[in-house]
């Protein structure tokens, strides 16, 4: 499962991404340097084990979707993945899920 980490304003980033590699079952996927976040991939009781000295918070990783909640929102406007750092304008181009590949210019990353 992808978790987003958030690190704390006053911890560094590098050291923080290094204890969560040095973490057993731990797999650091990306990290996000102007945000302050690092995207591992771990089971969820892998969780406990993390030391959390340096951290914010821990979030697993879902569309974020801009207005409404997910189950009366609908897929036209604005979706936002932090995985893929991107907004995608689901206006013409969707198959209700993910965005198709710009054909057009109307999708673009951020």
């Amino acid at each position: 499962m992808r978790y987003i980490v958030k690190i704390k304003d006053n911890a560094y980033l590098d050291q923080e991404r290094a204890k969560l590699v040095a973490t057993t079952n731990v797999t650091v996927v990306n990290t996000l340097e102007n945000l302050k976040c690092v995207h591992i991939d771990c089971a969820e009781s892998v969780i406990d084990t993390i030391d959390k000295t340096g951290i914010t918070w821990i979030n697993q990783d879902y569309e974020m979707i801009m207005h409404g909640s997910r189950s009366t929102t609908m897929t036209a406007g604005n979706y936002w993945h932090l995985d893929a750092v991107t907004k995608r304008d689901f206006s013409t181009y969707n198959n209700n899920q993910y965005s198709y590949p710009d054909t057009l210019g109307k999708n673009t990353d951020i």
